[in-house]
């Protein structure tokens, strides 16, 4: 049974395969719940994950002993006291091995699950702003000078401070969304180690990185207005810490997975701020051309 495929239910859709551990994973990470309609292999019906536990003991094969010897053989006291330290090691020991092998687990494709790092994707996601809103805001001015170079100028003359860093944020958001839900990643993303991506390990798909993003931008960066994000930046920290998971994210079901720490992660990281300084620098020393 633990080599076998499960699947588990999301709406319409069955997702998976997936090892009954991994199954388990899942379901203690929150991914899905007590009641979310599971089954092993394609032929199998649907129960509840709850129900699991029922089935996996009416499996197990029960053997009983029926020497009569056996059964009227006095044990001393001693020795029942001996067994029950013996059980009960051996149950903490079980308990504690089972434990290891979750944290050690806890991970899609080799990307950790747990436990979360909110300030590497703050990083990730303000880098992708700095480097895809630029991008983005140019090959717009690009193509809009291209076509009509009065009603462009006008646009961009017309911008103040303000609405140019919403613009420039709604493209970093637009460009995000198609990366990640293609590849699960950005520019950002890979350089601060974070991946987004279906339970199974499979991109999100492309219309949903773009929901998503925007998803992002409304809830997460309240649209970019200043002062107004601040709020919205620590209540979804907040939720991430207490319940591992963004509002955007749980509400889809996607899984955000990181790159375990290392030497070249600490080193990636450092570089990923250095480029967001750097990219600022470049673009006021632009805008004062």
């Amino acid at each position: 049974m633990e080599s076998s495929q499960w699947f588990y239910r999301d709406n319409d859709k069955s997702v998976g395969p997936f090892t009954f551990e991994k199954l388990s994973e899942l379901h203690a990470f929150g991914l899905i719940s007590d009641m979310t309609l599971v089954k092993e292999g394609e032929s199998r019906e649907w129960m509840e994950f709850r129900d699991l536990g029922k089935t996996r003991n009416l499996s197990h094969d029960i053997k009983v002993d029926s020497d009569p010897i056996a059964e009227t053989q006095e044990i001393d006291q001693s020795e029942i006291d001996e067994i029950k330290v013996e059980s009960s090691t051996a149950s903490t020991a079980s308990e504690n091995i089972k434990d290891n092998e979750t944290d050690n687990n806890a991970r899609i494709n080799g990307w950790l699950i747990n436990p979360v790092t909110p300030w590497r994707r703050y990083g990730a996601r303000f880098l992708d702003i700095s480097i895809n809103g630029a991008i983005g805001a140019f090959l717009l001015g690009l193509a809009w000078y291209a076509i009509a170079p009065m009603s462009a100028e006008a646009f961009f003359s017309s911008l103040n401070p303000v609405a140019d860093l919403l613009v420039t944020i709604f493209i970093s958001i637009i460009i995000g969304g198609i990366l990640t839900g293609f590849s699960g990643s950005s520019i950002g993303k890979w350089i601060f180690g974070i991946r987004v991506t279906r339970p199974d390990g499979s991109p999100i798909g492309i219309i949903n990185g773009v929901f998503r993003d925007l998803g992002v931008w409304v809830k997460g960066l309240a649209f970019g207005i200043p002062l107004i994000n601040i709020i919205t930046l620590y209540m979804s920290y907040r939720r991430l810490k207490d319940q591992g998971s963004t509002s955007w994210d749980h509400s889809e079901g996607y899984v955000v997975t990181h790159r375990p720490n290392s030497g070249i992660q600490y080193a990636l990281n450092t570089l990923g701020i250095l480029l967001i300084v750097i990219v600022q620098v470049l673009l006021r020393m632009i805008e004062q051309m």
